[in-house]
Order: C-alpha cells, then sequence, then structure tokens
C-alpha cells in the first residue's frame, strides 16, 4: 500500500496475501505491471488508507486457487506415474505423499512432491509451476527430476519472478535459472555446476547480488582456485570472476 497511487509511493504498508480490502476508487488510466493490468485503486485495509496496484486486485477465492493448484499437481504426478516401472506399492506410496505448496508469488508457485527414491522409499522433491488463462501448469517439464530444489526470487530489476532450481550430486551442486518472460512463462538461463564450499558462498539477490562461487573442477579444487558466478543485468548472462 503506497501513500500516492504511484510506484515511487512511500510504502505505508504490506497488505498480505488473501486479505480481504475495501474499495474506495480507483485513479489514471490502465496500465500493466508484472503481467497484470489494472488502475491504480485506493483501498482501506486495517485502519489504513492508501493506494494499491488494481492488477494485483480480484474477487478470487485463494484458498480456491490453491486448491487447484494442489489438484493439479496430483493430477500431473499420477499421470506420470502411470508410466513407470514401479511396482504398485510404490506407487500408491507416492500418490499418497501428494502434493504441497512449498512456496508462492503471484502467477508462480513451488510444489513439493514425493519420488520413489534410491533407498527405497518416498523423497521429496520440487516443481514449478505457472498460472496462464487456462488455469496451473509445470512451467518446465524437466524439473520433476530427483534430489532438488526450486527457489523464487527476483534475478533481475522487472517486476516478474524468477526462478532458480538447485541439483544435488555428492560433492556437487548444480543450478539452473529461469527468466520469467511474462506471468506465465519462463526460460531457461545459463547453468552451472561448482563444488561449493559453504553456504555463505551462493547469494540469490537482484543483478550482482547474485553470486556463487565454487571450484568448477576438481583440479581447481586441488589448485584452490575458486570461481565466482555474477549475474549481470545488462546481458542477462553470468560472468565469471577468479578469486583466491
Amino acid at each position: 500500500m503506497r501513500e500516492i497511487p504511484d510506484q515511487k509511493g512511500r510504502v505505508i504498508t504490506v497488505v498480505p496475501y488473501a486479505a480481504k480490502v475495501e474499495v474506495l476508487g480507483e485513479k489514471g488510466n490502465p496500465m500493466t505491471i508484472a503481467g497484470f493490468t489494472g488502475k491504480w485503486t485506493e483501498v482501506k485495509w486495517n485502519a489504513k488508507k492508501g493506494w494499491v496496484f488494481g492488477g494485483f486486485l480480484g474477487d478470487a477465492d485463494p484458498a480456491g486457487d490453491d486448491r487447484e493448484l494442489v489438484a493439479a499437481a496430483e493430477r500431473y504426478w499420477a499421470m506420470s506415474l502411470k508410466s513407470s516401472s514401479l511396482p504398485a506399492d510404490s506407487k500408491n506410496k507416492v500418490l499418497k505423499f501428494g502434493a504441497r505448496i512449498k512456496e508462492k508469488s503471484g502467477t508462480f508457485a513451488v510444489m513439493e512432491t514425493g519420488f520413489w527414491g534410491q533407498e527405497d522409499r518416498v523423497e521429496k522433491t520440487n516443481t514449478l509451476w505457472t498460472k496462464s488463462p487456462t488455469g496451473w501448469k509445470v512451467a518446465i517439464e524437466d524439473t520433476s527430476r530427483d534430489g532438488q530444489g526450486i527457489k523464487l526470487f527476483h534475478l533481475n530489476n522487472d517486476d516478474l519472478v524468477d526462478a532458480v532450481l538447485e541439483s544435488w550430486g555428492g560433492d556437487w551442486t548444480g543450478y539452473a535459472f529461469y527468466l520469467a518472460k511474462s506471468a506465465d512463462t519462463v526460460a531457461r538461463m545459463d547453468g552451472i555446476s561448482v563444488m561449493v564450499v559453504s553456504g555463505k558462498e551462493v547469494i540469490f539477490g537482484r543483478c550482482e547480488k547474485t553470486r556463487i562461487t565454487g571450484y568448477e573442477t576438481m583440479e581447481a579444487s586441488d589448485a584452490g582456485k575458486k570461481t565466482t558466478f555474477i549475474f549481470d543485468c545488462a546481458t542477462n548472462r553470468f560472468r565469471k570472476t577468479n578469486v583466491k
């Protein structure tokens, strides 16, 4: 909620997701922000008055939207298991795990589902979903692999939510970045595979705040030669620098 109907207006407060507001009026012409179109809307919430972007308001039941998302993820996973060679008992255990919303931001969501792991038990994995005009869908078809996590964050300076997929294998971590092109489409960017020594060497944020430091090869590890990957908003690519 802002003091004036402008993106540069002073922030009065943050209205929580799914909160009900009283609409007092609108101002200006329709505009598009983060793929949503609307006017600046004056609202009252929790005894405070201010302006919010009308494109982010709606009359739908957020809980119903969440139920729709979970149901779509469970259907998708059930269809994936149909062609699997897993025994029926293992399939049933995976299906029983179901689907859960791990993180959600606007029309982007990270779903947590189960898969039958190498230890002969159900383990957790993540998939990236987006909401199109026809409903929720998997954003990237190959994101339902073993041993991975997905996080939502802002990689560049626009208002669209981006994502990073982390895959782990032994001492190595792979990072695949997905840059949002619209409210329901993403494009895969450069992939990075490094040996990360400390969690402090991996930072996600806008533009150059996204920095990943680690060893690119075993030879580099033996030589103590680390590489830092920095995201450059001007080119929408990562650049590398060597560090001691």
